[in-house]
């Protein structure tokens, strides 16, 4: 949708967001899904681990809240915690994009877009798409 409204692409390269790292010049497997989630696919059949490039910055294991990164399909109907990570003005923003992580073409997908400013957090657009 992020394409639509604002004419920027939801899927960029890791090159792409980290230009200044020669080493993402040559990684066309991983991607981010708008600014700030890593995708690394599995894309061997029957394998179970994936390796993974990190660029120097900071990254969350969704789980654990701990420092790294990792992708991770939850099940259906399960909670998860939104991480606001603020910048030095207090501010954040960003979206939420889910669907039933199994199918090609989901029936139902939703995406929030989010605010954050001094200690609150804002709900600006639920688009619920069928």
């Amino acid at each position: 949708m992020k394409l639509i409204w604002t004419a920027l692409p939801v899927l960029n390269p890791l090159w792409y967001i980290y230009s200044h790292d020669p080493s993402t010049s040559s990684i066309d497997l991983q991607f981010f899904f708008g600014k700030s989630i890593l995708v690394s696919p599995v894309t061997e059949e029957n394998s179970t681990t994936v390796s993974a490039y990190f660029p120097d910055n900071i990254f969350y294991d969704f789980l654990t809240l701990a420092p790294f990164a990792l992708t991770i399909t939850a099940p259906p109907n399960t909670d998860f915690e939104i991480i606001v990570d603020p910048d030095t003005h207090d501010q954040a923003s960003g979206s939420l994009y889910a669907d039933d992580v199994v199918s090609i073409t989901p029936k139902a997908t939703t995406q929030v877009q989010l605010s954050y400013t001094k200690e609150h957090l804002h709900e600006l657009h639920d688009h619920a798409l069928l």
